[in-house]
Formats: C-alpha cells, sequence, structure tokens
C-alpha cells in the first residue's frame, strides 16, 4: 500500500454515524456475561440497536435509560464497550508490521 492517506476526523464522523451500534456485539456478550440470558441479551441488544439506527438515537443512551440493563454494569462496563480509543489502542503496531 502506497500514497495511503487516511482521514481520521472523517473516519470518526463515519463511526458516529452509526450511533454507537457498532458495539452491539461486544454490549450482547458483556449482558450475557453479566448474568444476562444469552437469548434476553441478544434480543435486548437488537431491540436497542435498531431503535438506535432507526431513530438516530444514542445506542449507548437508551442502553443506560432501559430499566433490563442491571445497574452493576451501566457504572462502568457499559462505558468501556463504547471506548474507541481502547479498541485504536494497537493501530499503531498494526501498520507498524505492514511497514506503514
Amino acid at each position: 500500500m502506497t500514497d495511503l492517506v487516511v482521514y481520521e476526523v472523517r473516519v470518526k464522523e463515519n463511526l458516529e454515524l452509526t450511533q454507537g451500534v457498532i458495539y452491539s456485539s461486544e454490549v450482547k456478550a458483556l449482558l450475557a456475561a453479566g448474568g444476562m440470558d444469552p437469548q434476553q441479551a441478544y434480543y435486548l441488544t437488537q431491540e436497542l440497536a435498531l431503535e438506535a439506527w432507526g431513530e438516530q438515537k444514542n445506542f449507548l443512551d437508551l442502553l443506560l435509560a432501559s430499566p433490563e440493563i442491571p445497574e452493576s454494569l451501566k457504572q462502568g462496563p457499559l462505558h468501556e464497550c463504547f471506548n474507541l480509543e481502547a479498541k485504536l489502542q494497537y493501530v499503531p503496531v498494526i501498520f507498524e508490521r505492514f511497514g506503514l
């Protein structure tokens, strides 16, 4: 790959267009790991993700407002699912491996 140009601001804008729905699989896994029945975690996550996407609402806000989400997850673990910086922390290492 030569002459690759990445517009970081544009990438972030595109990610934000998803209203946080891109984190839905991580949210589902967190709910299941937190004691929620996996099928219930799937359906709840899907329902709120579809609402966020269809109505342009913030997915995290919908999760935090849901009475079905345990309060213990709302305080910190749920927010970590939406931590983009944590997910990108190894990007420089990956680029370096490819000589970029």
